[in-house]
């Protein structure tokens, strides 16, 4: 186990698989995309300012998603359990709801499959 950050000035940041430790990924002006399954044990902190979060997560996914955008759209296709949303931020479980994902843009959508 341990923990992975990664982060870019001006450039997107792909991320593929799972997660059962914390992941940290920040772009300043790039879009972040993935496709993960997060663990119980997970935790995954996207951060954008000037672009767009694009990711899908794992039907073995268990976890409390929050997500927000300053200036842009927030889109879940995802079902969620007890979801909560107020303009746009939304809040809601996958699964069991024991990890965390946290998806935040200032300038840029958010979209979660």
């Amino acid at each position: 186990g341990g923990k992975l950050t990664l982060s870019s000035m001006s450039g997107d940041i792909e991320f593929y698989g799972p997660v059962g430790d914390e992941v940290n990924l920040n772009s300043g002006s790039g879009d972040l995309e993935g496709d993960i399954v997060v663990f119980p044990t997970g935790s995954i902190t996207l951060i954008s300012n000037d672009g767009d979060i694009d990711f899908s997560l794992g039907r073995e996914s268990h976890c409390t998603l929050e997500a927000k955008s300053e200036h842009g759209d927030v889109e879940c296709r995802r079902e969620l359990i007890e979801s909560e949303r107020e303009g746009s931020f939304l809040k809601g479980k996958i699964g069991n709801g024991e990890g965390f994902v946290k998806m935040e843009s200032k300038n840029g959508d958010v979209l979660i499959l």
